[in-house]
């Protein structure tokens, strides 16, 4: 949970588009500092076949990409990965402008940051660290759950990755980069060029994490070989069958 804001705190955005909506991340308030991401996700009845959206500050353009599927439900949406870098600005509001190109759909919003003083602990301290083991460069905050069992957790992702070895019968090359996250997101686990996995105490998606891991190497390494993800129900099978299951052994 978040630590309540001080008394008087501005909220961090103003209402999105009534048309457009607009998710900011990191989610929750934003703060001076922050390497903001932000999706924009399209209205019933928009075409955004040969559209663009543009994102823009003071008339400096931040970021301009096209609308494309998105996540499980494929939705239409224009993603923005840290497009704005916050680092260096004052606290206080700023006015974000989004364009849809060609059409001239055009809004403002107001977007809140807050000081750096008042980030809750423990975010001001915390760190990406890294370390590396013969498969796997893993990466991981300071002071999380995993930083405390990081030895646990390169002996778990090293013995997993020998049996994904043994299963695909080829070896991997080069290090699979894999980061383990201090929060659920999603079902706990995903991959793509790096594999993302959620570990905390606890963890309501399950705390299979050997499991989730064997199951995302899988996958990892699939696509190196030339399966490149698709199509999904046979990359998804494939995984299961060599993990023995996916969030659990089944």
């Amino acid at each position: 949970m978040l630590a309540p804001l001080p008394a008087g705190t501005p909220e961090p955005t103003a209402t999105a588009s009534p048309d457009f909506r607009v998710i900011y991340h990191p989610d929750g308030p934003l703060y001076v500092g922050d390497q903001v991401s932000i999706e924009v996700l399209v209205p019933t009845g928009f075409e955004p076949k040969g559209q663009s959206m543009r994102v823009s500050l003071d008339g400096k353009t931040l970021g301009e990409t096209g609308f494309q599927s998105f996540g499980i439900g494929l939705r239409q949406q224009a993603t923005f990965y840290w497009v704005w870098d916050t680092s260096g600005l004052s606290d206080g509001s700023y006015s974000l402008a989004f364009s849809v190109l060609p059409d001239g759909i055009e809004w403002h919003e107001q977007v809140t940051l807050l000081p750096l003083s008042v980030v809750p602990y423990p975010e001001p301290d915390a760190r990406w660290e890294s370390v590396e083991t013969r498969c796997c460069a893993i990466h991981y905050i300071s002071g999380t759950d995993s930083a405390r069992d990081i030895e646990k957790l390169k002996t778990m992702v090293e013995t997993q990755a020998v049996d994904v070895e043994k299963r695909l019968g080829t070896q991997i090359n080069g290090k699979i980069p894999i980061n383990f996250l201090p929060r659920v997101l999603g079902h706990g686990g995903f991959a793509s060029e790096s594999i993302s996995v959620s570990y905390l105490d606890h963890n309501y998606a399950g705390n299979a994490a050997a499991q989730v891991i064997h199951h995302e190497m899988v996958h990892w390494l699939d696509s190196q070989m030339g399966g490149k993800m698709r199509p999904t129900i046979l990359i998804e099978g494939l995984a299961v069958f060599l993990s023995d299951g996916h969030f659990k052994v089944e």
